[in-house]
């Protein structure tokens, strides 16, 4: 697919642009420079209704002279990566202030990429952006194009200007677009700042897809990124990470900590990436219950196995008595010991991961559902009600991701809580059904007379 990315020094209105163009809010917007580290991107569509292309869209760090072994060089080569991704070069500039010196810098390297640049001078929404026109011209580019992201103005003729850098588009090219628009499978990583979730997905890829470094909470915005595994597509989301409410630090985290949580809801899968070198806090198991309420499939991921533990039982007091015991909605959670920076555990993270995903598709039959029903209630039948029965009649799985199964019986709102997890538990152990959540819903027969007594 026909790629553009954004580039600019920080805090020109990239991601405000990025977010209009693909009609979603997806990049984290703030008013302060440097809020994008990693590079983001999505699908749009260009041009009108006759002319409507699609397009992937990079929203980058941007270009800021700076030492390499920096915070920002770093930003700085991780936005030189995207750019070998591109095949046009959107060079966004501040239409509100006069041309920069780091705008020159970031000019002259762009010139380097030998790619088409459409420059565009956003935030143009007075007459002050004709002021800086001739400098951009200089730049040899061509006439930029005046835009403004948070007014939605001038963008018409910016998908007019992309389309004239397109190739025709062909009947194969079409099936492609269509190739891709099969939906994968979405992995996403989900941990405390520096457990290793960035290096983890990076392991996956191959390559330095999201930004690492010693610096705890180094990503801020979720990093998507397409992976084939198997033969199985998959979407990797690298997420912020997630500290406890208390701990977090300014409105700039909060809008990283609710694009984790989208990241969580929008996923089938959530690989929880905990530190095994630290003590297990209470936030790894508010972070797996969270996983599991949401239905969401999860799998926990030992990281740093190579460091040693505060406690050499840490492992089995992690596996044993933390997460076991107290996520007791699914006892078995598969957990996998991996070291992220060398590559190692990577193949049983993916078996677990592949395991996992098909127990949390798995389908019953009606037929067997129902003789397992009457073999769990013939060895414990449901507590009686006011001296009377509480049959349980029937059983069907009603849906799947996770399983669901609903239960027909004379009073279900008399079901207590310890027959609930004894049927759940039997569930599991009798149906296979391990390692993912399981709802269990419990529904009384309608009363054929209710409408008579609604007359009276």
């Amino acid at each position: 697919m026909f790629t553009v990315a954004l580039v600019g020094r920080p805090n020109v209105g990239k991601s405000t642009l990025f977010n209009r163009m693909v009609k979603k809010q997806l990049a984290i917007i703030y008013d302060e420079p440097g809020v994008t580290r990693d590079w983001r991107e999505a699908e749009a569509k260009v041009g009108d209704y006759n002319t409507e292309r699609k397009i992937r869209l990079i929203d980058t760090a941007g270009y800021d002279d700076a030492p390499n072994n920096s915070l920002t060089g770093r930003m700085r080569n991780h936005t030189d990566d995207a750019i070998e991704k591109a095949d046009l070069i959107i060079f966004v500039l501040d239409g509100r202030s006069e041309i920069t010196a780091v705008d020159e810098w970031t000019a002259a390297r762009l010139r380097r990429a030998n790619l088409p640049i459409i420059p565009v001078l956003n935030k143009a929404e007075n007459e002050n952006a004709l002021e800086c026109e001739a400098e951009v011209l200089a730049f040899g580019f061509g006439e930029p194009l005046l835009v403004s992201s948070a007014h939605g103005q001038g963008f018409y003729e910016l998908d007019e200007k992309i389309i004239e850098y397109m190739p025709e588009q062909n009947a194969e090219s079409q099936n492609d677009d269509e190739d891709e628009d099969t939906k994968p499978i979405k992995i996403a990583i989900i941990g405390q700042p520096n457990a290793g979730k960035s290096t983890l997905m990076n392991a996956l890829l191959g390559t330095n897809r999201s930004l690492t470094g010693p610096e705890a909470g180094l990503t801020r915005d979720s990093v998507h990124a397409k992976w084939e595994y198997n033969g199985q597509l998959y979407e990797l989301v690298d997420t912020a990470g997630l500290r406890r409410k208390n701990r977090v630090d300014g409105i700039l985290e909060d809008f990283s900590v609710e694009d984790s949580l989208r990241a969580i809801r929008l996923a089938q899968i959530v690989v929880l990436v905990i530190d095994r070198s630290l003590t297990t806090e209470h936030q790894d198991i508010t972070l797996a219950g969270l996983v599991i309420k949401e239905g969401r499939a999860l799998v926990v991921a030992m990281n740093k196995m190579d460091l040693k533990a505060p406690d050499e039982s840490a492992m089995a007091f992690i596996k044993g008595k933390t997460l076991e015991n107290s996520i007791n909605e699914v006892p078995d959670l598969p957990m996998v010991n991996m070291i992220a920076t060398r590559g190692k555990g990577l193949k049983p993270l993916m078996k677990a991961v592949e395991t996992t995903y098909e127990t949390w598709n798995k389908r019953v039959g009606t037929g067997a559902l129902n003789r397992w029903l009457d073999y769990v209630k013939n060895h414990n039948p449901p507590p009686m009600v006011a001296n009377r029965p509480n049959s349980i009649k029937y059983v069907s799985q009603i849906n799947n991701r996770p399983p669901t199964f609903a239960m027909w019986c004379s009073k279900p709102n008399d079901i207590p809580d310890s027959y609930k997890r004894y049927l759940i538990r039997s569930l599991r152990e009798d149906l296979d059904i391990h390692g993912v959540p399981i709802r269990l819903l419990f529904r009384g027969k309608k009363n054929p007379y209710a409408h008579l007594a609604k007359r009276n």
